[in-house]
């Protein structure tokens, strides 16, 4: 078997992803709480079209666990929308990075979701934060 190194886990793997709040909605930290609506979302052939779905649950799983691992591989990530009235998990906004690929935008809602501006809303905010946190 031989011996493990743990200086990963051992290591600090906490980071702060910050929240921000506009008028309507709370951009939070994607966690566990938020895979209903991954599910909803990616497992919905015509609202993930565009994101390669409709996918398995398992795989909407593992889109939500690299939405979360974005932001300690890269330093920046997604945040799940949460509607301020609900507290409901309505989509996601934030930023990603394929591998070789520019930065960009990213963001999807839930089509209940959709024609209420929670898009517009949400990627002023992320883009406002990006700006004045990461000098982008």
């Amino acid at each position: 078997m031989g011996t493990h190194s743990h200086s990963l886990i051992e290591s600090n793997l906490h980071i702060m992803i910050p929240k921000i709040e506009t008028d309507r909605l709370f951009l939070v930290a994607p966690d566990k709480s938020c895979f209903e609506a991954y599910e909803a979302f990616y497992t919905d052939s015509d609202a993930s079209e565009a994101y390669g779905g409709p996918i398995s649950r398992s795989m909407a799983w593992a889109r939500l666990k690299s939405d979360v691992g974005g932001w300690y591989v890269d330093g920046f990530g997604v945040w799940a929308i949460k509607e301020k009235s609900s507290g409901i998990v309505v989509g996601v906004c934030g930023f990603w990075q394929g591998l070789g690929w520019p930065r960009e935008l990213t963001w999807w809602l839930l089509p209940s979701s959709r024609g209420k501006g929670y898009a517009m809303e949400a990627t002023l905010a992320v883009i406002s934060y990006a700006y004045r946190e990461f000098g982008w």
